[in-house]
């Protein structure tokens, strides 16, 4: 489960690895990649720029 600082942030899914999903995000000035699972994944309508 990710950490709750993360909770809401949009990002990028930038791939799998087994069966969790790489998500590129944006923290202050960083870009932080994450290891997530699909259940706290939400797609979001609108598309996030990079």
């Amino acid at each position: 489960m990710p950490h709750p600082k993360y909770h809401g942030q949009q990002g990028i899914v930038e791939g799998r690895r087994g069966r969790a999903y790489l998500v590129s995000i944006n923290d202050g000035n960083k870009s932080k990649t994450l290891l997530s699972r699909p259940e706290h994944l939400v797609k979001v309508k609108e598309q996030v720029k990079k």
